[in-house]
């Protein structure tokens, strides 16, 4: 039980970590908001852009293997820099691209930004992932990766009504429907400015025995 010395965070954990809602939200909003624009990247580019099926078959491979490169490129930098602030960079990075989404005027344009976007997607959700697994408390893995995946299954019905209602209001434009999206990334990256943990993993040496 924690005494009157504890941390304001800490509610029972004993270890001065903020409590379930406080600690899974906060890194699934970066991947989560990654993930939304990935799926609405396709609609954009076929009803903006004017891609055709065959072509956004090939444009969502190209972003999966481009996330995967993006996933191996980070893994070093997670290990020695920590996952938050891997994921605060790829956040900025993502903000970047939304930005640039909106003034994307050709399908070549769309391909480029579709490429780097892909590398931010791989970094956060391999990012993401690690980051919780550091703030778990022992014991509570499985509950936290679990309502990590609830926010993720909710996302699915949170995004669809936020970009088709941001679009529906601007008259039908999909680009503003994109930068509404991109308000979850200003949005995470804020509460992850507030989280102290997830930095760089300290190795502590074995203590020599006497």
């Amino acid at each position: 039980m924690s005494g009157a010395g504890a941390p304001a965070t800490d509610r029972g954990t004993g270890l001065g970590i903020p409590p379930l809602d406080a600690i899974a939200h906060r890194p699934r909003l970066a991947a989560l908001a990654g993930a939304l624009c990935i799926a609405f990247s396709g609609i954009f580019a076929a009803q903006t852009l004017g891609f055709p099926m065959e072509r956004l078959i090939v444009l969502y491979i190209v972003v999966q293997v481009s996330a995967l490169v993006g996933a191996l490129a980070w893994a070093r930098p997670t290990d020695v820099l920590g996952p938050r602030r891997v994921v605060m960079v790829t956040l900025c990075q993502w903000a970047a691209i939304v930005v640039a989404a909106y003034f994307v005027e050709t399908q070549g344009q769309f391909w480029a930004l579709a490429v780097v976007a892909g590398t931010g997607l791989g970094a956060v959700q391999a990012a993401s992932r690690a980051f919780l697994a550091r703030l778990a408390p022992p014991g509570m893995q499985a509950e936290l990766f679990g309502f990590y995946s609830l926010c993720g299954k909710s996302a699915a019905v949170m995004g669809p009504l936020v970009f088709g209602g941001i679009s529906h209001a601007a008259g039908g434009n999909q680009r503003a429907g994109i930068l509404a999206i991109g308000s979850f990334f200003v949005i995470g990256l804020a509460l992850l400015s507030r989280v102290k943990a997830g930095g760089r993993a300290v190795t502590v040496p074995p203590v020599a025995s006497s």
